[in-house]
């Protein structure tokens, strides 16, 4: 069943509900009866539709029930979907009364027409819309297909400046490659037509050729390789020459290439610039980097730079064998050793002053060949007072300098001698000290001892001055044994440990009265001798007699 009737009739007063239009079919008992519907409309039947198989002529029969002369018929349709477009279709009205009488139309005949457009329809490999190829071609496939017969596909591009091609396919293979194309942006389409001129076109899709790497190059703000800052963030800036640029990503890796932060930019937030803040390790060594891609997928990336972030000072402090500060010695050269802690140490400097503070010596070591030893040899004069001390810079001129230290070069021995008051050697004196005084002649004095000895060469006193508390001169009291030779003499150092003594002198001290008695054959007082002489001989007992 595919064929089918479709009758519309009215009646030309109001309708009642008891009006109808009946249509039958002959030799079947497929009836419809049109009910009365829109009465202000006057439509009594409407929608009347009959269906039949195709290839047989049918009589349908047509009966009005109602005041006759009323009915007005508004359309006849017919219709056959199964009836291939393209075929000759002819169709008769007959027509009579109740009184024998019957009129019939001509033959009305009509080809069915082609009204339905072809289908047509992208298929892979064809460039999605929206997209980018990095080649110089465009490649468009499509399937496409009509009820009656193709007549063929037409393929159209164009650029900003309009249509550059049209080419018309009538193969069964609907595709076509537009080949050596500049770099720019094309648009593209297909259209199907068939024998009777229906058309469909796809949907028309662009595309931006790219055969072109961009390129990208560090630009102003960004550092050199290789510097040294006192900061805690890394600033990078980069050109870019790129038409249809899709993202770009700044990279940063510290000294153990771990990736300490990657950065992404596409070209929705298009930036060419991004600063790394508030680095967690603000002494470090970073890597930096840049890298972007196209739509089309070509990328390049700018070199890799190093910069250095330091955020310390410096530390440094004298190690041996650099002397103590305030030493002596007897020599022609001062050494000087250093122990820093800095990773990006710039250069050092070592200098050495006199007394009058000018500078006698300042050597200088940058980063290629530093070293923390120095010795300061052939000074010319030996006996002087010297200051010296060590700065060091590193890379982001941080800074920091050693204590001064002061040392004195001596290569001159100490005079000393006594001095007045002092007993000349072998004198005898009742008393019960012994005054020693001296004249020195040293620059850096260290010490002075007086020593004190008794006939048995038995240290009697030491007396020691440093150079705190320094006296040339000493008097030994309170001596418990007064009569007894004594020995003395005096030693002095200076800083140096040159040395220097006086002779040895003695001094007896006496403070017992000699013991005289007379002795035999000295004659007993009041006698009488008839002589011209007197004998008299007398025992004497003195230490120092």
């Amino acid at each position: 069943i595919a064929s089918s009737m479709d009758m519309s009739c009215h009646y030309s007063t109001s309708c009642s509900g008891s009006d109808t239009c009946i249509a039958s079919i002959s030799g079947s008992t497929n009836a419809h009866a049109g009910g009365c519907g829109e009465y202000s409309t006057k439509i009594c039947c409407s929608g009347n539709t009959y269906t039949y198989p195709v290839g047989i002529t049918y009589t349908h029969a047509i009966s009005m029930n109602g005041t006759a002369g009323e009915w007005v018929w508004s359309n006849f349709t017919w219709s056959n979907s199964s009836v291939d477009q393209g075929t000759t279709v002819g169709w008769r009205i007959h027509y009579n009364d109740s009184a024998g009488n019957e009129n019939v139309t001509n033959i009305q005949a009509f080809t069915v027409k082609d009204t339905t457009s072809p289908s047509i329809d992208y298929v892979s490999p064809t460039e999605e819309n929206n997209t980018y190829p990095n080649r110089n071609w465009i490649f468009a496939n499509t399937t496409a297909s009509d009820l009656i017969a193709m007549s063929n596909v037409t393929f159209r591009l164009y650029n900003s400046t309009g249509l550059i091609n049209a080419t018309a396919n009538t193969s069964l293979v609907y595709q076509l490659n537009w080949t050596d194309l500049a770099d720019g942006v094309y648009w593209f389409n297909a259209t199907a037509y068939d024998l009777t001129s229906n058309s469909n076109t796809t949907e028309t899709r662009w595309v931006t050729v790219d055969t072109t790497y961009p390129t990208i190059d560090f630009s102003s703000g960004t550092e050199s390789s290789g510097v040294h800052r006192a900061r805690d963030w890394v600033y990078v800036n980069v050109s870019v020459t790129e038409t249809n640029p899709a993202n770009i990503t700044f990279y940063l890796y510290n000294s153990t290439q771990d990736l300490v932060n990657s950065t992404y930019f596409n070209n929705a937030n298009w930036t060419t610039y991004f600063n790394f803040t508030d680095l967690a390790d603000a002494d470090e060594i970073y890597y930096y980097n840049a890298t972007i891609y196209d739509n089309s997928s070509w990328s390049n990336s700018t070199s890799t730079r190093t910069i250095t972030l330091d955020a310390t000072q410096p530390t440094i402090d004298y190690v041996s064998p650099t002397e103590a500060n305030m030493t002596h010695f007897n020599r022609t050269w001062i050494a000087v050793n250093v122990s820093a802690t800095e990773t990006n140490p710039a250069n050092i400097t070592f200098r050495l002053y006199n007394s009058t503070w000018s500078l006698v010596n300042s050597t200088f070591y940058d980063s290629a060949n530093i070293t923390y030893f120095v010795n300061f040899t052939a000074i010319t004069d030996y006996d002087e007072n010297y200051y010296y001390n060590v700065t060091i810079y590193d890379n982001v001129s941080y800074t920091n300098t050693t204590g001064l230290r002061k040392i004195t070069l001596d290569a001159t021995t100490p005079t000393i001698d006594y001095a007045s008051p002092t007993e000349e050697s072998g004198t005898h004196r009742n008393r019960d000290w012994v005054y020693v005084n001296v004249s020195v002649t040293e620059v850096n004095p260290a010490n002075i001892t007086f020593r004190l000895y008794n006939s048995t060469q038995d240290l009697v006193n030491s007396t020691y001055f440093n150079s705190a508390n320094l006296s040339y001169s000493l008097n030994f009291t309170d001596i418990s044994d007064t009569n007894e030779l004594y020995y003395y003499n005096v030693s002095i150092y200076d800083n140096s440990s040159w040395s220097n003594s006086t002779s040895t002198r003695n001094i007896t001290l006496d403070s017992t009265t000699p013991a005289i008695d007379f002795a035999s054959p000295t004659e007993e007082s009041g006698v009488f001798r008839n002589r011209t002489w007197v004998y008299v001989n007398i025992s004497v007992v003195d230490t120092n007699f």
